[in-house]
């Protein structure tokens, strides 16, 4: 049972990554494909520049929760087998950084869009919190330092 459940979290975490909202919402907005403009990269900050503000936040907002998700699901499964089976190669710990790898995976060769997605710094930052108490401080820092750097 514990060898299905992680099967099944493994698979669900990759395709979870693998729905890339940046393509989604430039297609829906404008109807035209993100990767065919700008930078060429499906990321919110270049369906911020090919869609506006709207596809742009809806993109960030949902680029991050895929990530967070996938951990937050993985965490509730696993600490509720872990209980019932308490075996280190299934400690939650471990399958919850299993399940953000492959998420980020996913978000960096989704299966669902020939295998060119986004880069993997917003979906890393919430599989980080979602994952690991200490780094919640350290990766919002991070992700706050780049955005004011960048300027914009």
């Amino acid at each position: 049972m514990l060898y299905l459940a992680a099967a099944i979290t493994v698979i669900v975490s990759y395709l979870l990554g693998s729905v890339n909202f940046a393509v989604i919402f430039t297609k829906a907005f404008n109807k035209v494909d993100v990767r065919d403009f700008g930078s060429g990269n499906a990321g919110s900050t270049n369906v911020f520049r090919v869609s506006g503000v709207a596809a742009g936040v809806c993109t960030f907002v949902f680029d991050g929760l895929k990530g967070f998700l996938a951990v937050y699901v993985t965490k509730l499964i696993f600490t509720k087998l872990y209980t019932l089976i308490p075996t280190e190669l299934f400690n939650p710990v471990y399958a919850m950084f299993l399940a953000g790898l492959l998420c980020m995976l996913g978000h960096c060769f989704p299966v669902f869009f020939q295998f060119r997605g986004g880069k993997p710094p917003r979906s890393s930052g919430p599989v980080a919190r979602g994952s690991a108490p200490v780094a919640r401080t350290a990766s919002a820092y991070r992700q706050a330092l780049a955005v004011s750097r960048r300027g914009s």
